[in-house]
């Protein structure tokens, strides 16, 4: 494509595709998320928790962009509703380490997979041909997320 205000236009439409399937994912599966019974401080905390764990209080913090006395309080109110727990680091006494429990590892499996289920629905329903375009979009766009710095996707996320 030599013509650069064809290629903006085709960044656009792909942009703004891009969001109305994000839009409609998320309207579809909005009430297993309305149905959280956490806070959006809590659900940052949880997802940090479980991205890097064992993590410490302090990290937590850290990650998070805040003081490790409100980390803590966080991490209160997820071990208060089973999401949570935390332990002594077995290097550093003083430390506190903060790990999900099962019920947080579910929850967040559960979100995550109505979401990716809805999405093999779509792609299900495509034709032979939308398909193979597809699949040659989303390993180019992954290939261009992994040259930004992103993590490489999963083998079986990347041949869904």
């Amino acid at each position: 494509m030599a013509d650069p205000a064809q290629r903006r236009a085709l960044v656009r439409e792909c942009v703004t595709d891009a969001h109305s399937l994000m839009a409609a994912v998320t309207r579809i599966n909005a009430p297993a998320w309305l149905d959280l019974d956490i806070t959006m401080g809590q659900f940052k905390a949880l997802m940090a928790i479980v991205a890097d764990e064992p993590l410490s209080v302090g990290a937590l913090g850290r990650v998070l962009g805040i003081a490790e006395p409100s980390a803590s309080l966080l991490v209160d109110k997820l071990e208060g509703q089973g999401l949570a727990r935390r332990e002594a680091d077995s290097e550093d006494r003083r430390r506190t380490l903060v790990r999900p429990t099962e019920a947080a590892r579910s929850l967040l499996e559960r979100l995550q997979q109505g979401r990716r289920g809805r999405i093999d629905e779509f792609i299900k329903d495509l034709d032979d041909d939308e398909l193979a375009a597809l699949a040659c979009g989303i390993a180019a766009l992954a290939r261009a997320a992994e040259a930004a710095g992103g993590e490489p996707p999963a083998a079986s996320e990347a041949h869904a």
